[in-house]
C-alpha cells in the first residue's frame, strides 16, 4: 500500500540532483522524508495513475507506467524529480512542461543511495499526500 500524491509539475532553474531531469513534483515532507528519515538523492519508485493536461485532457498512454524519481529535500517540501532516463523514454515526447500537467502517482519504494537498501513506502496503509 503506497503513498499516493497528486501535483502539478514544476521546472527547476537551479541545481538538480544527479541523474534527474528538471521537472519535479512537490510532496509533503511529513509524509515522505520525515517519517522515513531520508536524505537527498534517494530514488523513489512509483507507478503513474494518471497524467492530465490543465485543459483536462488525459494522457492515457502514461497510466500504469513505473518510474524512478529522485528526491531532493528542500525547505518545507520534498521535490521528486523525474529521472533523466524516464524523461527521455516516456515524458519528453508528450511535451511535459512546467505547470501544465497534473501527475497522480503511487510512491511504492525507497532505494537508499548510501546503503543500497530498499524499503516499501507505507506497506500497511494507503496514504494520500
Amino acid at each position: 500500500m503506497p503513498l499516493t500524491v497528486s501535483a502539478y509539475t514544476i521546472m527547476a532553474y537551479g541545481p538538480i540532483p544527479e541523474g534527474a531531469y528538471r521537472h519535479f513534483i512537490n510532496v509533503d515532507p511529513f509524509k515522505l522524508s520525515e517519517p522515513y528519515n531520508l536524505a537527498s538523492d534517494c530514488e523513489i519508485k512509483g507507478k503513474i495513475i494518471a497524467v492530465t493536461k490543465r485543459d483536462g485532457t488525459a494522457i492515457s498512454e502514461l497510466s500504469g507506467l513505473e518510474v524512478t524519481l529522485i528526491l531532493d529535500i528542500a525547505v518545507g517540501y520534498d521535490r521528486l524529480f523525474i529521472s533523466r532516463s524516464d524523461w527521455e523514454q516516456h515524458f519528453r515526447d508528450w511535451g511535459l512542461v512546467k505547470g501544465d500537467y497534473l501527475v497522480e502517482i503511487k510512491l511504492t519504494e525507497i532505494l537508499h543511495k548510501e546503503t543500497g537498501k530498499s524499503e516499501k513506502i507505507y506497506p500497511k496503509a494507503d496514504i494520500r499526500g
